[in-house]
């Protein structure tokens, strides 16, 4: 039997364009978790937050732009040796505004779903997009 493990949800979006290419924000070498791997914007929910209110909360903090949710994506979840998350994926359309990076990021791409996977994706991020 597993151990058991804090679970928590995340919320994240694949961000397109005007050119149906997704948004990847590279993870700081400093990170905690996938330290310099490729990721979507994203994270966990505050306490009485909505999905919605989440999702664009991270989205904005992290990049700096402004969205619009358009359909589920998908779900996928990831495990550590401290706890499980299920990411909730949703697809989003970029409505304003220029990528402004966190401090949490370092870089940023906007590639097609084939370059995407050349990436050094998080091993969640990678499995979701070929699933």
């Amino acid at each position: 039997m597993m151990p058991h493990r804090p679970f928590s949800l995340s919320v994240k979006m694949l961000i397109s364009d005007e050119r149906d290419r997704w948004l990847f924000i590279k993870r700081s070498d400093k990170s905690r978790w996938n330290p310099g791997k490729w990721d979507i914007p994203g994270g966990k929910l505050d306490p009485g937050e909505s999905f919605r209110e989440g999702l664009l909360r991270e989205v904005e903090e992290e990049t700096g732009l402004d969205v619009r949710i358009k359909s589920h994506f998908g779900s996928i979840e990831d495990e550590t040796n401290e706890f499980r998350i299920v990411h909730l994926v949703m697809n989003g359309k970029r409505i304003a505004g220029d990528v402004k990076l966190s401090n949490e990021h370092m870089d940023y791409t906007w590639v097609s779903k084939d370059e995407s996977l050349e990436l050094d994706l998080c091993p969640f991020i990678k499995n979701l997009i070929q699933s």
